[in-house]
């Protein structure tokens, strides 16, 4: 009996082996892609690639929030390795949508750590919104969606007031003001 149990594990240890290695090799095919990325073309392509795959789901009749999990989950992955190698897309570039396709991709990530992943790339974003790469409709929006996930209700302003006294008032509730000095 002995024996067996241990032949059980061993046999668990294995395949949580290989499969950790598996997962290791896609990602470094992925990197190694990413890396080859030379021409403003090729960055194009790749982030447009990014950025149907979301919107495929999206378009979906019937689509279960399991598939939504797995092409978001797969577009982070992307997304990640690329603002880590490239940083982020300049839309004089590679046009206005592949330039918002990490916004695009973050934005709609919801896993249980979405806040978190949110505050992750905020500083990368906000940076793409100060250089003109998303406009403060995008970043406006991708922070009272950030506010409605950590606080559970939508972010309230008085009347009148402009597009950046909004994004200004969230960066302070949101504690992201800290984030980007």
């Amino acid at each position: 009996m002995k024996n067996c149990i241990l032949h059980i594990i061993y046999i668990l240890f294995s395949i949580f082996l290989i499969s950790g290695c598996q997962n290791n090799k896609k990602i470094n095919q992925l990197s190694d892609q990413i890396e080859a990325l030379y021409s403003k073309k090729e960055h194009r392509e790749f982030l447009l690639d990014i950025f149907k795959s979301d919107q495929g789901i999206r378009n979906k009749e019937k689509a279960s929030s399991e598939e939504f999990q797995q092409v978001d989950g797969r577009n982070l992955e992307k997304i990640d390795l690329y603002l880590d190698i490239h940083g982020h897309p300049k839309k004089s570039e590679v046009g206005e949508i592949a330039a918002i396709t990490p916004w695009v991709v973050v934005h709609h990530e919801s896993s249980p750590n979405s806040f978190e992943v949110r505050k992750k790339y905020f500083p990368v974003l906000y940076q793409a919104y100060l250089d003109g790469d998303i406009d403060d409709g995008n970043i406006s929006f991708y922070l009272n969606r950030t506010y409605r996930i950590k606080n559970n209700s939508d972010f309230r302003m008085t009347n009148p007031y402009k597009p950046q006294d909004e994004i200004d008032s969230l960066l302070q509730v949101l504690g992201f003001d800290t984030l980007i000095q």
